[in-house]
């Protein structure tokens, strides 16, 4: 418990300043702490048997995807594409498919399907709501130094 708390003490910090930087350091210090929730999140699971690896990497790779997929300091859309939460669900689906009943079932394909959307779709909202607070104060800057501008003419 405690390291728990220690880790999320250095998290706090490091997080801290990445949010008053803002723009691509602080998407890719949103990027670590997503993929270390979603670590985090398959630690719990102790009431099942233990997922393949190559399936945690794959799962991984859809956490990282959703993330950090569009990002895009300019644009203030908040809606993700089909294909962004449809990839996740291919992907983790098929391996039941080949792996044998008891390595790899759809019921643990439900609970990694649950947590990529969880981890990934929240820290994609963190990351878009700091880059609309950016591009409403860039807003600002530029009506204001237009009307300078004009003022000055």
């Amino acid at each position: 418990m405690k390291v728990r708390v220690i880790s999320a003490l250095v998290a706090l910090a490091i997080l801290i300043p990445l949010l008053c930087i803002g723009g691509v350091p602080f998407a890719i210090g949103i990027g670590i702490i997503s993929v270390l929730a979603y670590k985090e999140i398959l630690e719990l699971k102790r009431s099942h048997q233990e997922i393949p690896n190559f399936v945690k990497v794959l799962g991984l790779m859809c956490v990282v995807y959703l993330v950090l997929g569009d990002y895009n300091l300019g644009s203030l859309n908040l809606v993700m594409s089909y294909p962004r939460m449809i990839l996740p669900l291919v992907l983790l689906l098929l391996p039941t498919v080949f792996y044998t009943k008891d390595k790899y079932t759809t019921k643990d394909a439900f609970y990694l399907l649950g947590t990529i959307y969880l981890v990934g779709i929240f820290f994609n909202l963190i990351i878009s709501f700091r880059n609309i607070d950016l591009n409403i104060l860039n807003r600002y800057k530029r009506v204001f130094l237009k009307n300078k501008v004009h003022l000055t003419k």
